[in-house]
């Protein structure tokens, strides 16, 4: 019993329901499918209809040229072969009006229409056929589709102990989606036409200007972040608990970031939600990183020697089962290697909402606001901690300067410490000098005057 056009695409549904991990909006529909499917019957029609004219046009011009070379009447079979050429015009007319060219350098794809209606079917580089100049049938719309970085301004966030810091961000997307493995090529194509489809209404890379439903993927990104930091920076769950733990954050801020630009696209996605995602990463990290202290009210113990320990997660897992515990580990697991690959520049997080996908996403250097009473400690506290270190070595200095003057031989004998420590000061080191005056006082008058010269100088 042979299959129905219509039972083969259930099939591909389930098992790209499968594979998509149950993202309903990525899983191309029956009605996309049969789209994709006559526009390439469209495709093959063209083409054969090109060779079919020309090859046709090729041979009957030149039977008839042939048999006018040879014929006695030849003003009838001239007449006949510029008739055979006929077929030839028509096969290259439909040829300069079908076929276009997309563009290689930088890279582009088509986006392919038809009436006028944009449908999820895209087209490579190279010569394509469509009827430009007919809208009638089979149009395009051409799309950049280069990777493009994007330096955001470096957003202020304040800490739960309100430190200002300095948080620069970068981010490296590039429009539509990446294919997707056990995906067929018709299955790729309707998805990444659907994900361009959501570019281009977004206002794809620049956007219209005064148009706030289509203002550019560069002007929404910073939206998203700019709040996403901010509500990080201040939460006693999920952010740090005060600036020094900020300044060492990086990861934890990529995670959140990146769950805020993709939403539920977030691969993979995490079944158990009584505790969030970011709690998860601390208790399942090698070793468990311990609560803080707001943490430790909500997921932890105020018992002594269980400070450091998520008690009520180790109880929540306990009610679920060893089983669930270790498939929602390696689901985290997952997440951190996904984090780690957008932290890298080889990351293939798609965000349907917005039609790109986000390859990088960085967080630089975090640095304390200047302009605040935090920085001056700070820079106080730097500048202390240096003077403490150059003192350290002065003394090291001058304890290794001693040491080599007890040892050096001066005629038969050696310095004593006191003579040692006596050059020292006298010399100084690194070219400074502390002025010290020494007097030699003998016998007890000689001691007495001694004694009554120190007195008067303090």
């Amino acid at each position: 019993m042979t299959k129905r056009k219509g039972d083969d695409i259930r099939e591909r549904e389930i098992k790209m329901e499968k594979i998509l991990k149950g993202k309903k909006h990525d899983i191309p529909t029956e009605k996309e499918r049969l789209l994709y499917r006559k526009f390439k019957k469209f495709d093959k029609i063209i083409k054969r209809s090109i060779i079919l004219f020309c090859l046709s046009g090729l041979i009957l011009s030149g039977w008839f040229t042939i048999t006018w070379i040879l014929a006695i009447e030849k003003i009838v079979f001239l007449y006949l072969a510029l008739v055979g050429l006929l077929p030839l015009g028509v096969g290259l007319s439909i040829l300069v009006a079908s076929v276009e060219k997309i563009e290689k350098k930088p890279p582009h794809v088509a986006l392919v229409s038809y009436r006028e209606e944009r449908i999820p079917i895209v087209k490579k580089e190279g010569l394509r056929s469509f009827f430009k100049y007919f809208p009638i049938f089979y149009n395009y719309i051409s799309i950049n589709i280069e990777k493009k970085n994007q330096d955001l301004p470096a957003e202020t966030i304040r800490t739960p102990d309100l430190g200002l810091l300095k948080t620069p961000i970068s981010i490296t997307w590039t429009p539509g989606a990446p294919p997707i493995e056990g995906a067929t090529e018709e299955e790729n194509s309707i998805i990444n036409g659907k994900y361009l489809i959501n570019y281009i209404n977004h206002g794809e890379e620049e956007g219209e200007k005064g148009n706030e439903q289509r203002k550019g993927i560069r002007a929404i990104l910073p939206d998203i972040v700019r709040e996403r930091v901010r509500e990080w920076g201040m939460s006693p769950i999920e952010g740090p608990q005060d600036y020094k733990q900020a300044l060492g954050a990086q990861q934890a801020a990529v995670a959140i970031l990146l769950k805020a630009i993709a939403g539920e696209d977030l691969e993979p996605k995490i079944p158990y939600q009584e505790i969030p995602t970011s709690i998860l990463m601390c208790y399942f990290n090698h070793p468990p990183i311990p609560p803080t202290e707001e943490q430790r009210k909500r997921w932890g113990s105020e018992e002594k020697g269980k400070e450091e320990k998520w008690t009520k997660i180790d109880e929540a897992f306990k009610r679920l089962g060893e089983e669930n515990k270790e498939k929602i580990r390696k689901l985290v697991e997952e997440r951190k290697e996904n984090i780690k690959r957008v932290q890298r520049g080889n990351g293939t997080q798609r965000v349907f909402a917005l039609g790109i996908t986000i390859n990088r996403l960085n967080i630089g250097e975090v640095e304390i606001h200047p302009d605040t009473e935090l920085a001056k400690m700070a820079g106080q506290k730097a500048a202390q901690e240096e003077r403490l270190k150059a003192r350290s070595l002065r003394v090291n200095t001058v304890r290794e300067m001693i040491e080599s003057l007890t040892k050096r031989k001066l005629g038969e004998s050696d310095f004593t410490p006191q003579e040692a420590r006596d050059i020292v000061q006298t010399e100084g080191i690194d070219e400074t000098r502390v002025s010290k005056e020494i007097k030699d006082y003998q016998g007890l008058k000689a001691l007495g005057e001694g004694i009554g010269e120190i007195l008067k100088r303090r």
